[in-house]
């Protein structure tokens, strides 16, 4: 419940933040107008809305891809959970924790959430390990990916251009 709750909170706290900002104007929030005023600048435009409908609607899809991921990797793994929601419950908290500053990437923290919850699912503490570290790993390759494909990108403009 408290992970269903969660968009729906932040989807409940941008309609109330729309709605103040379409009454005031960004100078009327005194000390805060430097921090907050871009942020009710934006939610005054007419298009806002739409845009954080869509960016809700990709950023469901992702964590969706992500949770299927991380339950491929404990079948690839031969995990057999006898709670089967707490493979998704159990990896959505994991990557909470793991989002927790503490130490970088929540390393060691991350693992533990990842253990401790993926634990309730009814997997042993060495695969639930393992599909933490082998998800990590993944993750790592997304981010490698990404890095690469702006480089290439980055050049091949550069290299329009001259």
């Amino acid at each position: 419940l408290f992970l269903a709750a969660l968009p729906l909170s932040v989807f409940a706290l941008l309609a109330l933040l729309r709605r103040i900002a379409l009454s005031r104007s960004p100078r009327s929030l005194g000390r805060l107008e430097k921090t907050l005023g871009p942020i009710v600048t934006y939610f005054q435009e007419p298009s806002a809305p739409g845009h954080l409908l869509r960016a809700t609607a990709w950023s469901a899809i992702v964590s969706a891809s992500q949770l299927l991921l991380i339950r491929w990797i404990v079948s690839a793994l031969d995990g057999a959970p006898t709670h089967e929601g707490w493979v998704f419950a159990g990896s959505a908290m994991g990557m909470v924790v793991t989002a927790l500053p503490g130490l970088p990437q929540g390393w060691g923290t991350g693992d533990a959430a990842y253990v401790y919850f993926l634990d309730k699912a009814g997997l042993s503490p060495a695969i639930a390990l393992a599909v933490c570290l082998t998800y990590r790993i993944l993750y790592y390759a997304y981010v490698i990916v990404g890095v690469g494909l702006w480089g290439f990108e980055s050049w091949r403009e550069r290299s329009r251009k001259t």
